[in-house]
Formats: structure tokens, C-alpha cells, sequence
């Protein structure tokens, strides 16, 4: 009964996220010790944005950033990030090939979840 409850919820939760369900997507589930962290829900496996969360609501933050990055068109080409949320603050890092894209993926990034809720930049490796 658990596991079809989650798995409900997992799929209430992807159309939530505007997934479609013939998207492919994988959730990983690590416990350790006492804590159970939950990795990886794409709605698009194939990009070069990465996610990660300590619990179910930071998932649905963490995916609602991931979405908002993914898209935007002007950071299909060069970006590539990890997002980790935990108690409502998402942690963004990685790399594009421009400061203009990189500026425009943290302010995505600050719209999706809110201003004071994300931390970290995304570094440069060009022009």
C-alpha cells in the first residue's frame, strides 16, 4: 500500500511539474542512517541540469528551479548546473559559456523559488 501510495504521488507531483507521462524519469532514494535523501526527478534526463533534495517538499522546489532553467531557450545550448535544495534554500552551481547566460540562469533560477530562497552562481568558461 506504501509503494502505490508514493508512486501516486509521484505521478500527481510530475503533471504537477508539467511532465508528461511518457517522459522518462528516475527518483533515487539513498538512506542513510536515519535520513532518507531523495535524487533525481527529470522531466528532461537528457540536459545538463541536475538535481538533487533532502525531502519531498525540496524536490518539488528543486524541480520547480530545474523547469524553469530547462525552459528557457536561451539556456538550452552551454548550461550546465546541479541544484540541491534542503529546507527551502536551493544551492545552484555550475558553468555556461557566457555572463549573459549565466546571469539570466540565476535570475530564472530567483524567479522560480524566490529571491532569498536561492544561493550560489553559475561561473563562466568563455566570453
Amino acid at each position: 500500500m506504501k509503494m502505490r501510495n508514493f508512486v501516486t504521488v509521484t505521478a500527481a507531483t510530475a503533471l504537477a511539474l508539467g511532465a508528461t507521462l511518457a517522459s522518462a524519469q528516475v527518483i533515487e532514494k539513498t538512506v542513510v542512517g536515519d535520513q532518507i535523501i531523495i535524487t533525481e526527478i527529470r522531466t528532461a534526463p537528457t540536459s545538463g541540469i541536475h538535481t538533487g533534495a533532502m525531502t519531498w517538499d525540496d524536490l518539488v522546489l528543486v524541480e520547480k528551479v530545474a523547469q524553469a532553467l530547462e525552459s528557457d531557450r536561451r539556456l538550452a545550448n552551454g548550461l550546465t548546473a546541479t541544484l540541491v535544495a534542503k529546507n527551502g534554500q536551493v544551492t545552484l552551481s555550475g558553468s555556461t559559456s557566457n555572463y549573459a547566460q549565466a546571469q539570466l540562469a540565476e535570475l530564472r533560477a530567483k524567479q522560480a523559488a524566490s529571491p532569498s530562497s536561492v544561493v550560489g552562481t553559475i561561473a563562466t568558461s568563455g566570453g
